[in-house]
């Protein structure tokens, strides 16, 4: 979860410009996996069959994504695939002297990672292309006709993703989707590889009811009016003149952490925060992919925007808004001060009558 801190700092200045249990480890072998964590068990496990390893300072850094020369490595050590004798698969990113290009020689000659011109060994693996490689990698078999409300049957890694959803590797989020182009983390890549080696880790995935409003909650309410409308929350931060509910929702078919925002009881921003409140940092690519999934379908709902903003020097930054009846509404996209920023953020209006409206216009489309 953001620091509320951080989020009304952002918002000020976009508005001025995851069947069986199993017993539980008695030790840690990693001094960042807690006995305690989620994934402590596949972590473990397959630490135990030489297929993952930490780093020099005896940390595994499990919230961190993994990479796809990370993917390559634990492949192959999960398959005990030979290194010797493979033929360049000529990836031009992937140098003879580099590291990993004995492990990545190796899973392209086996077919498990897609035939292109780079391989990007360095760049965060997405959850598509993690499904593709398990699938290709221990030659799964299932149900291929399982679809998701952002993956359905012209998608092009479909059937990849329907079959470990049946084979009880990998399923979607609460909210139907399955968030393709969503980056995979080392402990999250540690339990779909667990998975798929050994059957005790599966899971039987069925999700949780989404949190349904009971009502609509508008710019303008008191803090006691949206509990009415929207209680339970996640948490609550209270900073004294501002405070924030924290509630687990979704929009456009992607899982968010939906954050209402208050000054002096008032709300005063509704925010969907499309990175779930991670604090991690995505390269300029990623950002690109999410503009290109989000805007679309805020167009839908909100029509022709008001103004955009694209820049990219020091970091990225997106920035379209929309003014209705109801509020204003900004879709901001970032990588600034190395983290990366995707959220909708819905607010009071910046006119009052039409003759401000089309001044407003007018001020943002010269």
């Amino acid at each position: 979860m953001r620091d509320i801190r951080q989020i009304i700092a952002v918002i000020a200045i976009t508005c001025l410009t995851l069947g069986f249990s199993l017993p539980a480890f008695a030790d840690a072998k990693f001094k960042d996996v807690e006995s305690t964590h989620w994934a402590i068990n596949e972590i473990l496990y397959l630490s135990g069959e030489g297929v993952i390893n930490g780093f020099n300072d005896g940390s595994f850094k499990p919230e961190a994504d993994v990479t796809r020369g990370q993917a390559a490595i634990m492949l192959a050590n999960s398959l005990n695939l030979s290194l010797r004798d493979r033929p360049d698969p000529g990836y031009t990113d992937v140098p003879l002297d580099k590291s990993v290009y004995r492990y990545i020689a190796a899973v392209a000659d086996e077919g498990i990672v897609r035939a292109e011109r780079e391989y990007k060994p360095n760049e965060p693996l997405t959850r598509e292309d993690m499904a593709y490689m398990i699938y290709q990698a221990f030659n799964l078999s299932g149900n291929t006709a399982i679809t998701y409300s952002d993956v359905q049957t012209n998608y092009w890694a479909q059937e990849y993703i329907s079959v470990l959803s049946d084979q009880g590797i990998a399923a979607g989020f609460s909210n139907g989707s399955y968030q393709p182009l969503r980056t995979v983390t080392r402990a999250q890549f540690s339990a779909f590889m667990s998975r798929a080696m050994d059957d005790r880790y599966k899971v039987d995935w069925e999700p949780d009811p989404a949190p349904v409003a009971k009502g609509t909650v508008e710019i303008g309410m008191t803090e006691e009016e949206v509990l009415r409308i929207h209680n339970n929350p996640v948490d609550y931060v209270d900073l004294g003149r501002s405070s924030a509910l924290y509630y687990q929702s979704s929009k456009f078919g992607y899982d968010t952490e939906l954050v209402y925002i208050f000054e002096n009881g008032i709300l005063a921003y509704k925010m969907h925060d499309f990175m779930m409140g991670e604090i991690v940092y995505h390269k300029d690519e990623f950002l690109h992919q999410i503009y290109d999934l989000l805007k679309p379908q805020a167009d839908l709902e909100f029509g022709e925007s008001i103004y955009e903003v694209k820049a990219e020097e020091e970091y990225i930054l997106y920035d379209v808004y929309w003014e209705g009846e109801k509020g204003s509404v900004i879709l901001r996209i970032d990588n600034k001060d190395d983290s990366t920023y995707a959220a909708l953020i819905y607010g009071k209006s910046h006119y009052n009558t039409a003759s401000e409206k089309e001044d407003l216009v007018r001020k943002y489309t010269r």
